[in-house]
C-alpha cells in the first residue's frame, strides 16, 4: 500500500507550507492524481484523514482529481488522451505497455498521468501580533 507513503509526503509538505506561511487552521487540500501513479484515491483521502488527526489540518476537505493519462506517439506524431484499462502495477518500476490510439505503436512518451502534485491549500492564517 504506497497510499500511506505518499500521504505522509504529501502530509509532511503541507504542514511545512502551513507553518511558513502562519496557518492556524487548514480548510481544504486539493490533489491532483495521475491514474498511472496507481494510487487509489480513497485510500490516500483515508490515510491522509488518520495523519491529520489532532493537527490544524483536522476535518479539512480532501478533494483529489484524478488526472486521465495522455501520450505523445513517436511514430504518427499523435498527442492526446488515452484511455488506460490494463493492470495496476505495484512495482518500484513500473512496466506500463501504452499504445498510440492512431496508429497503434507503442513507441510513445507519457506526457501526464504518472504525477502526484498538491494543487492548492485553503486555509485561515493566525492574525499579527
Amino acid at each position: 500500500m504506497h497510499e500511506f507513503s505518499m500521504a505522509q509526503q504529501i502530509f509532511s509538505i503541507v504542514m511545512k507550507v502551513a507553518k511558513e506561511n502562519n496557518v492556524k487552521k487548514i480548510l481544504e487540500i486539493n490533489i491532483e492524481v495521475g491514474q498511472l501513479t496507481f494510487l487509489n484515491p480513497d485510500q490516500l483521502k483515508f490515510a491522509l484523514k488518520i495523519l491529520s488527526e489532532d493537527t490544524i489540518a483536522q476535518d479539512a476537505k480532501i478533494r483529489i482529481e484524478i488526472i486521465q493519462p495522455e501520450i505523445r506517439c513517436n511514430s504518427c506524431k499523435y498527442a492526446g488522451k488515452i484511455s488506460y484499462n490494463g493492470p495496476e502495477s505495484h512495482t518500484i518500476y513500473p512496466i506500463i505497455f501504452l499504445k498510440c490510439p492512431k496508429c497503434g505503436s507503442t513507441d510513445v512518451e507519457i506526457i501526464r498521468g504518472k504525477e502526484c502534485n498538491i494543487k492548492n491549500i485553503k486555509a485561515i492564517r493566525k492574525e499579527a501580533t
